[in-house]
C-alpha cells in the first residue's frame, strides 16, 4: 500500500488502492458507499508511517474493519491539492489520522474530542480508535460532528 512519490490513494480494501487526484473524489466515494473517511496524512521516510503500515494496518482485524467501515485516503504532502488539505485540517505531525464525514467534517468522540490521532498506533490502539470512530463501542449513540 505504499505511496510512490507521495501519491494519493482512496481504497475500500487494504490490498487494492485506486489512484485518486483530489479530495472531492474521496468524498464522492464516501457518499456513494455511505462510509466515513479515514484520512492518513503521511510523510515519506517517516518511521512511524512505516511502522503504522507494516504493523497496524496490515493486521487482518484492522484491515477488515477499516475496509468495511471506511474509505481510506492515504496522502503524502507532494501536490498543491494535498497541501491545501493539510492546511485546511492544520496537520503538523506525521502520521496523522483523522476521521470525517463524507462532507469533510471532522467527527468527535462521545466526549466531544475530535477523532484525530498523531504518531504510531499499534494494531490494538488503531482498532480501538476505528471502533470508537465508527460508533461501535456505544450502541445507539453516534459520534457527534465537530462544529467550526
Amino acid at each position: 500500500m505504499g505511496l510512490a512519490g507521495g501519491g494519493v490513494w482512496v481504497q475500500r480494501s487494504m490490498a487494492k488502492p485506486e489512484p485518486v487526484i483530489d479530495f472531492d473524489h474521496v468524498r464522492e466515494q464516501a457518499l456513494l458507499r455511505r462510509d466515513r473517511i479515514l484520512v492518513w496524512f503521511r510523510e515519506p521516510g517517516n518511521i512511524n508511517d512505516t511502522q503504522l503500515e507494516a504493523k497496524s494496518f496490515s493486521d487482518p482485524m484492522v484491515s477488515s474493519f477499516c475496509g468495511e467501515r471506511y474509505v481510506l485516503w492515504s496522502v503524502g504532502p507532494a501536490t498543491p491539492e494535498v497541501a491545501a488539505v493539510v492546511d485546511r485540517y492544520k496537520v503538523t505531525e506525521f502520521p496523522t489520522l483523522i476521521v470525517m464525514t463524507a462532507n469533510g467534517i471532522v467527527l468527535n468522540d462521545s466526549d466531544g474530542q475530535p477523532l484525530v490521532r498523531h504518531g504510531f498506533l499499534d494494531s490494538d490502539e488503531l482498532y480501538s480508535f476505528l471502533r470508537v470512530a465508527a460508533g461501535s463501542n456505544s450502541p445507539g449513540r453516534r459520534a457527534r460532528i465537530a462544529r467550526d
